[in-house]
């Protein structure tokens, strides 16, 4: 699968360096043939000897803030293992049961990999077709 480069990064530093990592997508996309803007968070990644110190949820508050200050972006998306899914959604996201649309090298794919969350920001969508008109993140 190929990934695009996040436009914008959010980085949680310590006293040892990086501690947690989180990208920021912006996306003109479709849900069910009507436009959307689309705030993707990939890449979120903590350090092993920092987790558990509210670091991820500290940059996924400044993800939010970022897109909700913009007042352009209808919903946040993020793609997640299933086991990952309780933390996103205690922090306000919500399961996506529809299916989601994305672009590979080879063509258009449905992307079901890893399972997608949203949270509300316009818009609160829980099912239909995403495309991403591009690739995923």
């Amino acid at each position: 699968t190929v990934f695009p480069h996040a436009h914008l990064r959010i980085l949680v530093e310590d006293s040892e360096g990086l501690a947690c990592h989180v990208g920021i997508y912006w996306r003109d996309a479709t849900w069910t043939g009507r436009q959307v803007r689309i705030g993707g968070i990939g890449g979120v990644a903590t350090r092993a000897d920092c987790r558990r110190r509210g670091y991820a949820r500290i940059a996924l508050n400044a993800a939010i803030q970022t897109f909700k200050d913009e007042k352009a972006t209808d919903l946040a998306l993020l793609f997640c293992e299933p086991q990952l899914a309780a933390f996103y959604q205690a922090r306000g996201f919500r399961a996506f049961s529809g299916e989601i649309q994305a672009e590979q090298p080879g063509g258009r794919i449905r992307f079901d990999v890893m399972q997608p969350q949203v949270f509300d920001l316009r818009r609160a969508l829980r099912q239909g077709v995403i495309d991403l008109c591009g690739l995923p993140w």
